[in-house]
């Protein structure tokens, strides 16, 4: 004996049990079961209905209600049944004013359910495994390749690519699902993607389908079930670290750590606190970070003055002692931790005498470098490990930002540097500002029509001038007025080209070392007069010319004057270039 079960889901397993009914209930058999479970065949994309209870679902994936006929007409027409009427009937004319399949519960008026074979058998739709966002502007999708429950059986599709849709969760019911090309792999293989340019802090569904040569044959889509979210842009770190060493009025307060801050800017982040942590460095012992838990109500975001924040830290956390080296860090929290700053630190700093800090800015690879001071200071010297390097310190922005440019070699520096830096009351202790060596080299070198190179080397020794930097002068010879020269005003140069200048004309030159509070070197004068070069005629463009070009030097009127009635005397003198000769072979004057 057997029978068929109609209707059941194909590709799924089933347990079946049967037992034998009587009329008397009491007296009904047993259920047996089957050994295992049972997976039915593989079916084609409409054998299953739309797993919604009144909705169609159309040819490109979106859904319909059952009542509305020519819903999917616009759509590639109908591709699954709604569960209320779950079978697709044969007849291909039947609805949608006989340009579409019916859905019934039976289509024995429609020519039975539509067939289905092994032929039209789709790929099983694929499985997906995680939809996570790692960045503010992507999502990465993971899926696995579908697989028929029973292995023995195989699709006619022939594989094309992966296709992979994606939609603003808030666009869901307008159905605007757009492809992501970067996830169109040719090879099966490749299950996984990286979707990008998206927008932050949103919602988006996705969809993976396995698409065939044929694409009558394409999976059914896979939906994520609910939306993924990408991360926020995180908050940028807090700017403009101050830290100041306060001491209060009041006999049972002592010294303070006013430490101020700016907000840097928020983007997606709600603010939720801010977390200031400290260090300290003993000799001989562990470092670990402590939370400042005064700080964490520093204020709200924007208080007081726009971006400016504010705490004290008391003496009692250990910061004030001057024989450890600290550290402070800063970022702000969010209420999605995602949207955290990264942490904005201080540079190792230590306090000495009244008035007076040291900073950390340590080896460089540069000849510059640049360190926040923490307060902006009246002076500061520069501290270098290994002696024998000198330092010119400048000053960045309003003050509260140094800057080191070494100066004994036009290189960075592998050993740790410090920058002692000193109240206006300390600084009044030091003794007053020393000029630095004059340069020992001044080379004119190579001249063309306009411009001259220049070589030099800076003397040996700095002093305490702060931001240096060469300083070249030029002018003709017999004139008095000395030009400046911007293009030599970097101490990372040993040579440079002054330019701007006259052809055929004679030139001076001096340098020193330039210094902004006045104690600047002597002038170097050049090792000797230059000339620059005669000019071609303009008609022998372009320029500038070479020395085949020049033409004869146009001669010096001496006196004109008239001797005789009728009669005038003429008197010259030939040209002569300073640095060069006309090839001209003189014909007449």
């Amino acid at each position: 004996r057997s029978c068929p079960l109609p209707w059941l889901e194909s590709d799924n397993f089933y347990h079946v049990r049967l037992r034998l009914v009587c009329k008397d209930e009491a007296f009904n058999s047993d259920f047996l079961e089957a050994a295992g479970p049972v997976a039915t065949l593989p079916g084609c994309r409409w054998s299953s209905h739309s797993g919604r209870e009144t909705q169609l679902q159309c040819a490109d994936g979106s859904y319909c209600e059952h009542g509305d006929e020519t819903c999917c007409k616009s759509r590639g027409g109908r591709l699954r049944c709604p569960a209320t009427a779950p079978i697709m009937c044969a007849n291909p004319t039947g609805c949608v004013d006989g340009q579409d399949r019916c859905c019934m519960t039976d289509c024995a008026t429609q020519g039975g359910p539509r067939p289905c074979n092994l032929y039209l058998w789709p790929p099983k739709m694929p499985t997906l495994v995680d939809v996570t966002s790692f960045s503010p502007t992507t999502l990465r999708v993971q899926w696995n390749a579908g697989e028929y429950l029973m292995k023995q059986f195989s699709t006619s599709c022939r594989f094309d690519r992966w296709s992979v849709r994606i939609i603003k969760d808030s666009n869901l019911n307008g159905w605007q699902w757009r492809e992501a090309p970067e996830c169109a792999h040719t090879d099966k293989s490749k299950t996984s993607c990286e979707i990008l340019g998206l927008d932050s802090v949103t919602g988006y569904r996705v969809q993976v389908a396995e698409t065939c040569t044929d694409s009558a044959l394409n999976s059914l889509p896979r939906f994520a079930e609910v939306p993924s979210v990408t991360r926020p842009w995180w908050a940028l770190q807090p700017e403009n670290i101050t830290v100041a060493l306060m001491r209060a009025e009041a006999e049972n307060i002592t010294w303070t750590l006013n430490v101020t801050w700016r907000a840097g800017a928020a983007r997606d982040c709600i603010f939720s606190a801010w977390r200031v942590d400290w260090i300290t460095y003993d000799a001989g012992s562990g470092a670990s970070w402590s939370n400042a838990t005064e700080c964490a109500n520093a204020g709200h975001r924007f208080g007081g003055v726009p971006g400016l924040q504010m705490c004290k830290l008391e003496q009692d956390i250990g910061l004030l002692r001057s024989d450890v080296q600290h550290r402070i860090r800063i970022r702000e929290t969010c209420t999605d931790p995602f949207a955290d700053s990264a942490p904005a630190s201080t540079p190792l700093f230590y306090f000495a005498d009244s008035g007076e800090w040291l900073v950390q800015m340590g080896p460089s690879d540069s000849q510059f470098d640049i360190v926040n001071a923490l307060s902006t200071p009246h002076t500061c010297v520069a501290v270098p490990e290994d002696s024998t390097q000198e330092f010119s310190l400048c000053y960045e922005g309003e003050g509260q930002f140094v800057s080191a440019t070494r100066t004994d070699e036009p290189r960075g520096w592998d050993s740790d540097l410090w920058i002692r830096c000193m109240t206006e009351h300390a600084a009044t202790s030091r003794a007053p500002p020393t000029a630095p060596d004059d340069p020992v080299l001044f080379h004119l070198g190579f001249a063309t029509q306009q411009t001259v190179l220049v070589q030099f080397e800076i003397g040996s020794g700095i002093g305490s001038c702060e931001c240096a930097a060469p300083h070249l002068q030029w002018r003709e010879v017999g004139t008095d007025m000395w030009h400046d020269d911007g293009s030599c005003s970097s101490m990372s140069l040993r040579e440079c080209t002054v330019s701007g200048l006259e052809p055929d004309t004679r030139y001076e030159m001096q340098l020193r070392v330039a210094c902004s509070k006045g104690n600047s070197s002597d002038w170097k004068r050049g090792d000797r007069v230059l000339a620059t070069l005669p000019a071609c005629k303009p008609s022998l463009a372009p320029q500038p010319c070479n020395w085949e070009q020049f033409p004869a030097k146009p001669p010096t009127l001496r006196t004109v004057a008239s001797l005789a009635p009728a009669s005038l005397s003429v008197e010259w003198t030939a040209g002569k270039y300073w640095a060069a000769t006309s090839l001209c072979r003189f014909s007449r004057w």
